[in-house]
């Protein structure tokens, strides 16, 4: 419960997870995320943060607006700030269930 307060999700939401680096999300894999999330309607998809400050706000925007476009509030992409390993292997535990991309895979992600 604590741990999914400090990561800013809902306690009653269900929780796709993709904390990979963002550039790693491509069009295909979004979509395919966008129907998932519309089949889930408490749902909500975790994403890392990107780590350059400079473009995180255009990234994170840019998401939005495909999620808008695909029917899903922007409100329901949520964005994990960066923290440590420990802490971000920790943090996994929050959500339910990991979407891969359909090119990059998890790699280091999934063996954490």
């Amino acid at each position: 419960k604590a741990l999914r307060h400090r990561e800013n999700l809902s306690e009653s939401s269900f929780v796709f997870a993709n904390l990979n680096k963002v550039d790693k999300i491509d069009p295909h894999s979004f979509s395919v995320w966008m129907r998932c999330m519309q089949q889930v309607p408490e749902s909500v998809l975790w994403l890392l943060e990107p780590s350059i400050p400079a473009a995180a706000e255009i990234v994170k925007k840019n998401l939005q607006i495909a999620a808008r476009d695909a029917g899903i509030c922007p409100d329901r992409i949520v964005f994990a700030k960066k923290v440590g390993r420990e802490e971000h292997i920790q943090r996994m535990a929050a959500g339910d269930l990991f979407l891969d991309t359909f090119y990059y895979e998890a790699h280091t992600t999934a063996t954490d």
